[in-house]
Formats: C-alpha cells, structure tokens, sequence
C-alpha cells in the first residue's frame, strides 16, 4: 500500500476512526494531517521500507509502531495520549529517550515493549 492509497483512502473516508497498516512493502512515507480527520487510532507494524510518519495537528488518541528504525514526528497532537512502540524502534526510543521525549509530554500511557 503506498502513500497515495493511504492519503485517497482518509480522503475518501472522512469519518474513518481506524486504520491498521500491516506489513507493506510499498510504504515509504506517509503523513496524518489536519483536524478534519476523524482518525483516532494509527497502527502500523511491520512496513519494512517505511522511513518516515508526520502526524500533524491530527486528532488521534492512539498511535501505535512496531517495525525498524525511522523518523516519526509529532506535532500539535494533542488528544495523543497512548502510544506503544516494539521492535528495534523501541530499542531506539530507549537508548534516545531525552530527545524523543518532547514529543510524548501528553501522553498518559507508553508501551515500549
């Protein structure tokens, strides 16, 4: 599944409140933005090509990763309260937690498993 199938799919789909991404291939980069969308919890596990997520002024809840080492960014997300991180990124968040973690002030639950 590509980014652009991702971003039809939310377009199409205003009112989508989940959306498991699992094991693509195609996967490269892909972006959640806008508090239009209704989007209140992301998965994505498994998508080996992936190199980097932006979630933006988005109104997801949940977000949960599991899979190799890449960029995600968070910004302006504030309803963004559980987040679960497995895999080697968890091993990364643990070794960089001081830089990761001004990203996850508002979280109340984290998994790094």
């Amino acid at each position: 599944m590509t980014r652009e199938v991702l971003e039809y799919i939310l377009f199409v789909c205003p009112l989508l409140e989940e959306l498991s991404i699992l094991h693509s291939r195609s996967l490269v980069n892909f972006a959640v933005s806008g508090p239009s969308f209704k989007l209140k919890y992301l998965e994505i596990e498994g998508c080996f090509c992936l190199r980097r997520v932006d979630i933006y002024d988005a109104n997801l809840m949940l977000f949960k990763y599991s899979g190799l080492k890449t960029d995600i960014a968070f910004k302006n997300t504030p309803h963004l309260v559980k987040a679960s991180f497995d895999g080697p990124y968890a091993r990364y968040i643990v070794k960089n937690f001081i830089q990761v973690s001004s990203h996850l002030l508002q979280l109340e639950t984290l998994y790094i498993v």
